[in-house]
């Protein structure tokens, strides 16, 4: 099994390269060198083999002799019962033990506890969300998804009023393409791609532009931050390279150029170039009362989509 392109040999390894992301995925590469080699020759101690029991039995999908209670994952295993304190696990459990079956809250409970989580230079955060969106195909609180298999999102029946918001869907290391798709629209991600989207109360509105080529020699598209739970755009002009943190939309203007619209609701454009789109913005922000600006979309006729906080105005 690799992590992060590390061969993952014993417990060490594993504590300094997990990727829980790209762990759901190769989960049944760890579940196979447990079943052929046990647990000896992966952990140093016996905590760490009790604790390797639970994550091979949940894996193989076999019955948990596990509770979790007063702030402890408590162990019935062959070393007698043991209680291992759950520490900054416990607020994940919280919000999402209502989410998650029994086995699956004790197998990443698990997991978590034997990448030394509690310690003080653990170099992730525990995130129980992930697990949901392994599990299901619905859309989960959070308003950026890492996506482990295609993807079909609810359509918004939603008006041009409402309460609206942006949610960026992810491809970090699922090893494959992911399709999502609402509607008639659709986008494939490959490994490292996103897509950003706009939502209603009730669903998906439409899909976003994830990348464009306005004119030969320069590329821009949006690729995921999961440290930071954004989009990122990179734009590449032939030699330079430059990257907008925390974009929402992006599109093609004026025939020869590009403009970006960022989550503080700032759009990035040459005003020279994009005429048009400077005097639709000038409108917008000299009526908009308050409403923040969430993307843009441009449409094929040259109109222009503006998606705000609570209304689509077109």
């Amino acid at each position: 099994m690799k992590l992060q392109g590390v061969i993952i040999l014993r417990i060490s390894d594993f504590q300094r390269f997990l990727n829980l992301d790209e762990f759901l995925v190769k989960k049944n590469q760890l579940l196979e060198r447990l079943t052929r080699y046990g647990t000896r020759l992966f952990c140093n101690t016996l905590q760490e083999r009790d604790l390797c029991g639970i994550v091979r039995n949940w894996l193989n999908g076999v019955p948990i002799s596990a509770e979790i209670s007063a702030g402890k994952l408590i162990v019935h295993g062959v070393n007698g019962r043991n209680c291992y304190p759950l520490g900054v696990l416990q607020e994940q459990i919280d919000k999402y033990s209502g989410k998650l079956g029994f086995k699956d809250l004790y197998g990443l409970t698990a997991v978590y506890l034997l990448a030394g989580v509690n310690k003080a230079d653990c170099p992730f955060k525990p995130d129980y969300g992930i697990m949901v969106n392994e599990k299901t195909d619905t859309i989960s609180d959070e308003n950026f998804i890492s996506l482990h298999k295609d993807i079909s999102l609810p359509v918004s029946d939603s008006a041009s009023e409402g309460v609206f918001c942006v949610r960026v869907f992810a491809n970090i290391n699922a090893g494959i393409p992911i399709k999502v798709s609402t509607g008639d629209e659709e986008v494939i991600l490959k490994e490292g791609q996103c897509v950003t989207a706009i939502f209603s109360d009730s669903g998906c509105v439409t899909l976003l532009c994830r990348e464009i080529s306005p004119m030969p020699g320069v590329y821009a598209t949006m690729v995921p931050d999961k440290a930071n739970k954004c989009a990122n755009l990179v734009i590449n002009r032939d030699s330079d390279t430059q990257v907008v943190t925390d974009v929402t939309s992006v599109w093609e203007e004026g025939g020869s150029d590009l403009a970006y619209v960022t989550a503080a609701g700032k759009v990035g454009y040459d005003k020279v170039k994009c005429y048009n789109l400077d005097r639709r913005l000038s409108v917008f922000f000299r009526n908009a009362n308050g409403r923040k600006l969430l993307a843009i979309k441009k449409k094929p006729s040259g109109n222009y989509l503006l998606y705000t906080d609570t209304r689509i105005e077109y």
